[in-house]
């Protein structure tokens, strides 16, 4: 069964912010640990369904921009 993780994760230092003031880090004792939720059936077939739809969102802008250059194509011919 695949669960999600939520980690928390310190963020690093680098170089250029080490100069600006910083708000102090949680501690780990202090952050609220939760178990991790399983994926439902809905969370893994979201991938999926989101290409399918910008699948089709991309064909029908193709067909509209074709359909367009059509129609140019007979108003400059006529």
């Amino acid at each position: 069964m695949r669960t999600r993780l939520r980690e928390q994760v310190e963020p690093e230092v680098s170089a250029e912010t080490a100069h600006l003031p910083a708000r102090p880090a949680p501690s780990r004792d202090a952050a609220p640990w939760r178990r991790a939720a399983p994926l439902t059936a809905e969370d893994t077939a979201l991938p999926g369904r989101m290409l399918m739809l910008l699948s089709r969102l991309h064909r029908s802008e193709l067909e509209l921009k074709a359909q367009a250059e059509q129609a140019d194509a007979a108003g400059r011919g006529a």
